[in-house]
């Protein structure tokens, strides 16, 4: 008995042991968590490489179709669901933290809107309250021009010490600094496949592909807004085929390096064509070699992950506007007193919201959205793309063999714009010429 009794506390001791070493993984959640998460991303890396190629065969068999599908009537709700499909990333976001979002889109609207007025005032009539304004240097355009860059001196800083004042009580509200900068490298170049190679499920390649069958259509309704506030012609369908092939490279890319995320269009860069009034081929070039450089630099990428996101919230609600405005100034080249106009339209934007808030409201909630063909048509089911859907096929099926319909839609004003033959065409849409010397192939004829 009392060899039992001895015995019995060792084995108390003991016990544990086994349990420890079949379950190694309890001593180190973290290895755990990076082990997820590697395993998400060779998964994710797997499907963006098959959307990539499936990217560029709808780019070359299917955009040109659609490119001769569209019409000023069709790309009213394109162009226009695809400023209110981004409506979450605005206000509901500016308002997660109203003391910081609520001053800024104040300010970016003072600045960007009041402010080259007051100073084009100032320097028409002499006397008045804001003739000390007449020595500033800016024009009321470069004012405009330049309001974003304005606007981060103020916004930053004023986050900064609202971070200060709340302390930890407000999260949404702070700019998150500790551990940013000192915790981001200097330099760092990105390696192909750097979480492993790729994994390939179908559930998921069939997910990505529809995501990127519906990106790359509501990207036309960007590339018509630049082109818009561009000054230039409506882009022809090999230029729209264009950009969709340079969307599947830029995918492709991504599931190389293992970005996580495809390559689209960016709705908020025709936004700033409207604030800015400013659309260079040039900018575009500078633009693209600093975030290239920029991205390898992880200090700078510190600083723009400390932005809190009502700041963010408060820019796009701005930006998305001149989206939305801009895809209903393509009215003008129909006839706005049409009643067929006003259906087509009309439904076709009531559609376009319906169908996608009743998915999210009624079937996500329920459970129905849990399997992956479910996720895949709540990414078809998007705004813009049902909407444009619903407006092709009725100005097809409404103008069949009506020649006085195709005018109410701007089908034949727009088509000789739309064609290689038209002089303003050609010099907005060629290769540069360097390019053109380099490639003979990529010549505007040869389209």
């Amino acid at each position: 008995m009392d060899d039992e009794e001895n015995q019995a506390p060792q084995l108390e001791n003991q016990a544990p042991q086994p349990e420890n070493q079949a379950h190694p993984r309890r001593e180190n959640p973290s290895r755990l968590i990076l082990q997820r998460f590697t395993y998400c991303m060779r998964a994710i890396q797997g499907a963006l490489l098959v959307a990539s190629v499936f990217q560029i065969l709808i780019a070359v068999f299917l955009m040109p179709t659609f490119g001769r599908l569209l019409s000023p009537l069709t790309t009213i709700p394109l162009v226009t669901l695809v400023g209110l499909g981004m409506f979450v990333y605005g206000f509901p976001q500016l308002g997660t933290c109203a003391v910081v979002g609520v001053p800024t889109l104040l300010v970016l609207f003072f600045i960007s809107q009041c402010l080259p007025h007051i100073v084009s005032i100032s320097r028409e009539e002499p006397f008045n309250r804001f003739r000390f304004l007449r020595y500033w240097r800016l024009n009321p355009n470069q004012i405009q021009r330049y309001a974003l860059l304005f606007l981060v001196p103020f916004a930053w800083p004023f986050a900064a010490v609202l971070s200060v004042a709340y302390g930890h009580t407000h999260s949404i509200c702070r700019v998150h600094l500790s551990g940013l900068f000192s915790g981001a490298h200097g330099l760092w170049i990105p390696n192909p496949f750097q979480w492993g190679s790729p994994t390939l499920d179908v559930g998921d390649a069939v997910a990505m592909m529809m995501a990127v069958f519906v990106a790359t259509f509501e990207s036309t309704g960007t590339f018509l807004m630049a082109s818009r506030y561009g000054l230039a012609t409506p882009p022809p369908p090999f230029v729209l085929r264009r950009g969709a092939i340079c969307q599947g490279i830029g995918t492709l890319l991504g599931g190389v390096f293992g970005v996580g995320t495809g390559s689209t269009a960016l709705v908020e860069n025709a936004g700033l064509l409207g604030l800015t009034r400013y659309g260079s081929r040039r900018a575009v070039q500078i633009a693209a070699a600093i975030m290239i450089l920029f991205s390898i630099l992880g200090k700078f990428a510190a600083f723009l992950a400390s932005l809190s996101l009502p700041l963010v919230g408060a820019v796009y609600c701005l930006l998305y506007s001149y989206v939305v405005s801009g895809g209903m100034s393509f009215i003008q080249f129909c006839n706005p007193n049409s009643i067929r106009v006003h259906f087509i339209v009309g439904s076709s934007l009531f559609l376009g919201i319906a169908v996608p808030s009743y998915w999210h409201e009624s079937l996500l909630p329920s459970g129905v959205g849990s399997s992956w063909w479910s996720c895949t048509i709540q990414v078809f089911c998007s705004s813009s793309a049902l909407g444009a859907a619903a407006a092709i096929a009725m100005d097809y099926i409404v103008t069949l063999g009506d020649q006085a319909l195709r005018v109410d839609s701007g089908r034949d004003w727009w088509a000789p714009l739309r064609n290689n033959a038209d002089s303003d065409t050609a010099s907005f849409y060629a290769f540069p010429k360097k390019v053109v010397n380099l490639l003979p192939s990529l010549k505007l004829e040869g389209e």
